[in-house]
């Protein structure tokens, strides 16, 4: 099973790296060289959160039987489904991150992590563990199209019945 979102983060994450050396640009013609330094943070923090928006947004996941393989350009990971030790399933509804459709998930790690059910898995992926932290989202089947782009969406039935047949034990937290 391989799972991609939408190949709109990229230029997303294009878009945010290039404001990067803009705003340092621009921030020395309105300040002067004097603030260098502040212009050189600003424009670096713009081209940190675009890596970080491109590593959480633009993998590949491929999984199998055996585990799970997380793809992002040359960088390759294989992690077995013994080694995880979270794989759950967690909705996010009813919180501020409802804005975005896809609340219900799949979230999976090699270590035990706890998240709030306030923050999406999509967020907490991006700003705490983007490159350890995967997750897939169930397809809402929405009369209408969201905001924002497909995040690793698979049909929910179809995605549970080959995680039973691989023997995936997943807790669900959905009702709690």
């Amino acid at each position: 099973m391989i799972i991609k979102s939408s190949k709109a983060y990229w230029g997303i994450s294009g878009v945010i790296f290039c404001f990067g050396p803009i705003l340092f640009v621009l921030f020395l013609l309105e300040f002067g060289f004097d603030y260098w330094i502040w212009a050189l943070i600003i424009g670096s923090l713009f081209v940190i959160q675009a890596v970080l928006v491109c590593v959480t947004y633009c993998r590949t996941l491929i999984m199998d039987k055996n585990g799970c393989t997380v793809e992002f350009l040359r960088y390759k990971k294989t992690y077995k489904w013994s080694e995880l030790e979270t794989k759950r399933i967690v909705d996010s509804s009813g919180s501020w991150s409802e804005q975005m459709a896809y609340t219900t998930c799949f979230v999976f790690c090699k270590k035990k992590r706890k998240i709030s059910r306030w923050l999406h898995p999509a967020l907490y992926s991006l700003y705490f563990h983007p490159l350890s932290f995967m997750f897939v989202c169930f397809d809402p089947h929405l009369d209408f199209k969201p905001v924002h782009e497909e995040i690793y969406l698979v049909e929910e039935d179809e995605f549970l019945k080959k995680m039973a047949e691989w023997g995936v034990e997943i807790i669900d937290e959905r009702n709690r």
